[in-house]
């Protein structure tokens, strides 16, 4: 009837117009974003930090983004709330960088067991890079975290640059560490 095919059309105009303004909106947080990573990009961490909170519920979707705000968090001495937002990130990549800067804030706050099973997790995920073995050397040389046989075992991998086994896990097959078992 005319009645319905008018009432239908009406609907999806009254849906295309809502539509239209959540994307404009959405539009505008990217726009935002990209004049925000120009000043994040030259290191201005403090000066930009309050406008990725902003941002936050409107691009929390992105983990580019997320990892971002955290590095924001991070450097202006928020580790646990940059913690909170890179678990978030942690749930939508794989980048084993997001792990890498999940440990060294666990690290900042003395959580060391955790920084530690992180690191050994990123392993997990690309034995072959070196970085998160820098990191474990680090870690393990920490006073309250003192452990000499896993410091000698991650900085031997880092000198002999990546014939690597896991120095956090001992006694693992190498199959369990490239699948990343605890």
């Amino acid at each position: 009837s005319p009645v319905c095919h008018i009432t239908m059309i009406s609907l999806l105009s009254l849906a295309s117009v809502c539509l239209f303004i959540l994307q404009k909106g959405q539009y505008e947080a990217y726009k935002r974003w990209g004049r925000m990573q120009m000043i994040y990009n030259n290191k201005a961490y403090e000066s930009v930090a309050e406008d990725y909170h902003e941002l936050h519920d409107k691009l929390k979707h992105k983990p580019e983004f997320l990892f971002e705000e955290a590095q924001c968090l991070s450097k202006t001495g928020q580790h646990a709330e940059a913690i909170r937002v890179l678990e978030r990130a942690k749930r939508l990549s794989g980048d084993p960088m997001i792990r890498y800067m999940i440990a060294k804030n666990r690290q900042m706050l003395g959580d060391y067991r955790e920084a530690e099973e992180e690191l050994l997790q990123a392993i997990g995920i690309l034995p072959e890079r070196l970085y998160p073995y820098y990191l474990l050397a680090k870690l393990y040389a920490e006073p309250e975290f003192y452990q000499v046989d896993k410091l000698r075992a991650a900085a031997s991998v880092v000198l002999e640059g990546g014939k690597y086994g896991n120095p956090g896990n001992e006694g693992r097959s190498k199959k369990d560490n490239r699948q990343g078992r605890l």
